[in-house]
């Protein structure tokens, strides 16, 4: 089969496309044809080395995807061949006190398909069947490979850690991307209102289509100053923060006394300060979140089959031009998921 592998550490021309056998999978496996699979910032980190982590090259990266189901192991229960399906990229241990409990993600062992093991930048992928869902076959495989991961981690943000209630307001940075345009919907899901940030009038058009309240330019515009003039003072419930350095401060003004600021990322850079006499006069709460728990995944699959989430494509990409999904990536700009199809 074919699969794009990173060798060694470096930029998108490191990327090859090699020929290796297709993968055997076990009696609990299923074998999934992938039909497409979906970029993320993650992948740009795993290629560049910018993680720091020893990882287990040649390693086929990419942490989703969707495709046909073409083999089922015996002891596999959910599936059968020719089902259509898309992929969970976190797994955990499944023996731990955090994994008996429903909370994988905090698994000191937890796994990341492309991160910790090859992933699913190949034509064939065999993989347990707690970490595959169904997909509803009106759905393009190119849509299930632009959601499973950016949904999931906005889903565990706001719901799991930010705990967003109906009628509360909640600040998304960057709108525009793939964790972005996924909480707008989300929140919207459930009833909250959306400030939202983009850098263009191209993309403010686009999220107040997906259902943002209010729009900020994050290039323009003081994004606190204007948090509090949509807020009457009070500022945002919660924070879903990916950006980092540049928008730190910002997030940490907006808050509202009792705010959750809730971050997953740190694209423009991870060093940041806060001032405690602030957190904690406020009463506010910093949580980190990275990936989510099975049940987050559950709730994203049936909003996802039940057409209330629209996964988002910026561009569909053949495989072999995976060099310039990378590219369009770093140079950043582009509103929602890049996507390769095999």
């Amino acid at each position: 089969m074919k699969a794009i592998r990173i060798h060694n550490y470096g930029g998108p021309e490191v990327l090859q496309i090699d020929e290796i056998p297709e993968p055997t999978p076990t009696d609990n496996e299923v074998k999934i044809n992938i039909k497409a699979s979906g970029l993320n910032h993650l992948d740009i980190w795993i290629r560049s080395g910018a993680l720091g982590l020893p990882l287990p090259l040649p390693l086929i990266p990419g942490s989703d995807g969707a495709g046909i189901i073409t083999y089922v192991g015996k002891n596999v229960t959910r599936f059968k061949k020719g089902d259509h399906v898309f992929i969970n990229a976190g797994s955990g241990c499944g023996k731990c006190d955090s994994c008996r409990i429903g909370q994988e993600a905090l698994c000191t062992k937890f796994f990341i398909l492309g991160e910790h093991g090859n992933g699913t930048h190949c034509e064939f992928i065999c993989l347990p069947e707690h970490q595959v869902f169904s997909l509803a076959k009106n759905i393009p495989f190119t849509e299930g490979a632009a959601f499973p991961l950016v949904f999931m981690t906005s889903w565990h943000m706001l719901v799991a850690k930010g705990q967003l209630q109906k009628g509360q307001t909640v600040l998304i940075l960057a709108g525009g991307s793939g964790i972005g345009m996924a909480g707008i919907q989300i929140a919207k899901v459930r009833g909250a209102k959306v400030i939202t940030t983009v850098g263009s009038e191209e993309h403010r058009q686009k999220v107040l289509k997906l259902g943002a309240d209010f729009v900020i330019d994050h290039y323009k515009e003081d994004i606190a100053k204007k948090v509090k003039e949509f807020t009457n003072g009070q500022g945002v419930a919660v924070v879903l923060e990916h950006v980092g350095e540049k928008v730190w401060q910002s997030c940490l003004k907006s808050l509202a006394k009792g705010g959750r600021l809730v971050t997953c990322g740190g694209t423009t850079g991870t060093d940041v300060s806060i001032n405690l006499r602030h957190l904690f006069m406020k009463h506010q709460q910093i949580l980190g979140s990275t990936m989510g728990n099975p049940s987050d995944m559950e709730q994203v699959a049936t909003h996802i089959n039940n057409g209330d989430f629209s996964p988002v494509i910026a561009q569909q990409l053949p495989y072999s031009q995976i060099a310039e999904g990378h590219q369009i990536i770093e140079k950043g700009g582009m509103f929602g998921k890049v996507v390769l199809t095999w």
